[in-house]
C-alpha cells in the first residue's frame, strides 16, 4: 500500500468522524429544543412565500 494511499484513508476516516461527531451533537440539540428551527428566504414565489394561514410554502418551505 502505497504512503499516498494510507494517508488519504486516514484523511477520510478522520474527516468521517468529525463529521458524526458533528452530527450527533446538532441532534441533540434540536431533541432539546424540542422543534427544528429552519429558515427561508423571504417571499421567492415557488421558493418560499407565505400563505393566509400563516403557513410558508414553496420548495424551501416544504422541504424545511
Amino acid at each position: 500500500m502505497s504512503r499516498k494511499l494510507l494517508k488519504g484513508m486516514i484523511g477520510v476516516a478522520a474527516l468521517a468522524m468529525s463529521a458524526t461527531t458533528g452530527t450527533a451533537a446538532t441532534l441533540d440539540d434540536v431533541k432539546a429544543k424540542g422543534f427544528v428551527q429552519c429558515g427561508v428566504s423571504e417571499g421567492l414565489p415557488g421558493f418560499s412565500n407565505p400563505v393566509s394561514s400563516g403557513t410558508w410554502c414553496g420548495v424551501e418551505g416544504d422541504h424545511c
